[in-house]
């Protein structure tokens, strides 16, 4: 299901609201009046259901950008509503500023979580708010939310077109004389495709990007669009994980060899070529997806789970270094080492409402990261419980010198089961990915 088919112009609204509640009944109001077939729930019950959720747990993910969100169950279509304020609205507290984007998302149980990844990967783009703000009518504003705003790039725009046309005519050069699977092209280092002058049917060309709906995979022939959504990476993660998605999507196997296109992010130009022999440089796939250790974990819970740790080690918690632990997937057999040192503060929550692919979450997570123990997520992202201590019958496995009772307790978990288990170091803010009781990824 994707979100693009339901942003519609109709359902872009400039607001006059000053407060979050009129806000919230600008917004509902739109949703009534657009449709909501399907449904039997009534106006003010709906915005009474809103401002209940909003008890529970903020929907603020962003200084500037809040979801607040409701499963409407039986409904047909889910609606999401755009709410603009050019003012500002005060959305929690005064000292964390105004919210001048407010997203409603109405939809039923089955796409619910789903929507609102895919809300939060579209929200994400850099200067989305400010821009939408700017925007002088709804077609621009739709226009925008549905391409983005134009990026900043470094070098002049002729200069970076030649320079990625030369860099990857050469790679599709050598692809073709040293027969490699496919080429990978990360395109948030260009910010525009036009460099490409050749057609791609005689080479498997996978596109990366945070934000797939930029680009339309028809357009050039690629065979994919893969998105990573990761920002301010170092260019030897950026291929790691580019290769791990791709990987976990079936695209390509042991024994594949791949060319990696890139740049800096947001230089405005590609400038590097690099020959990736799959099964000997990268074996963090083949260590979470081997045949004879199978995980239901689910790839965007996982993505979800490495951009909350990689936020948790880049920014902490109120600007101070946090560290955490999340152990992922295989809960049924997780569950018999876990043993809670606090009162579980997930406990009780529709599922719905706990899950780690929820962006409105993340500040909630951020604030539990300081209790002691780990996050339990199972494969399909629901969280069940934070501050949990982790015992097996086993001493601890060995892990190397320097890292802590949370490295040692991941590598311990993850050996005893099929779960990953992703660890940040307070200390050096790097992140650890372990599976199968050996530390495979850093980042």
């Amino acid at each position: 299901m994707e979100l693009t088919t339901f942003v519609r112009s109709d359902r872009v609204l400039f607001l006059e609201s000053t407060t979050k509640e009129e806000a919230f009944h600008e917004l509902v109001e739109c949703a009534f009046r657009t449709g909501l077939p399907g449904s039997n729930m009534e106006l003010e019950p709906l915005f009474s259901r809103l401002l209940k959720r909003e008890e529970q747990f903020t929907t603020r993910i962003s200084a500037e950008i809040a979801i607040p969100h409701v499963v409407l169950p039986g409904l047909n279509d889910p609606a999401v509503v755009f709410g603009i304020s050019r003012a500002g609205i005060l959305y929690d507290s005064g000292d964390e500023g105004p919210v001048h984007l407010l997203v409603l998302l109405l939809s039923d149980r089955e796409s619910h979580i789903e929507l609102l990844s895919q809300l939060a990967r579209l929200l994400h783009r850099e200067e989305l708010a400010e821009s939408l703000r700017a925007s002088r009518s709804t077609e621009e504003a739709l226009s925008l939310l549905l391409r983005g705003p134009a990026p900043r790039l470094r070098a002049g725009r002729d200069e970076g077109l030649e320079l990625s046309r030369t860099t990857f005519e050469h790679a599709l050069d050598m692809a073709l004389q040293t027969g490699v699977r496919a080429i990978i092209l990360n395109a948030d280092s260009v910010g525009t495709l036009e460099f490409i002058r050749r057609d791609l049917s005689a080479v498997a060309v996978y596109l990366v990007t945070n934000d797939a709906s930029q680009f339309d995979r028809t357009e050039y022939g690629f065979r994919e669009i893969v998105t990573v959504p990761f920002k301010g990476l170092t260019r030897t993660n950026l291929v790691e994980l580019s290769l791990l998605f791709i990987l976990s999507r079936g695209l390509l196997g042991k024994g594949d060899k791949v060319l990696n296109v890139f740049g800096t992010p947001g230089a405005g130009y590609l400038d590097t070529i690099l020959y990736t022999d799959v099964e000997w440089e990268f074996r963090i796939f083949f260590a979470i997806h081997g045949t004879d250790r199978p995980v239901d974990l689910q790839e965007s819970v996982f993505s979800r789970a490495i951009l909350l740790a990689h936020n948790l080690a880049t920014e902490g918690r109120e600007g101070k270094p946090a560290g955490s632990l999340f152990v992922l997937g295989d809960y049924k057999n997780v569950a018999r080492y876990c043993q809670q040192l606090v009162i579980n503060p997930f406990q009780c929550y529709p599922e719905e409402e706990r899950n780690i692919l929820d962006p409105s979450l993340e500040e909630t997570i951020k604030e539990y990261s300081r209790i002691d123990g780990a996050f339990i997520v199972r494969g399909d992202g629901v969280i069940v419980s934070a501050g949990t201590y982790l015992r097996t019958e086993v001493p601890f496995v060995n892990v190397e010198p320097g890292l802590g009772a949370r490295h040692a307790a991941a590598a311990t978990v993850s050996r005893m089961t099929h779960a990953v288990c992703v660890v940040i170091s307070e200390s050096t803010k790097k992140i650890s990915l372990f599976r199968g009781g050996e530390r495979v990824m850093i980042i």
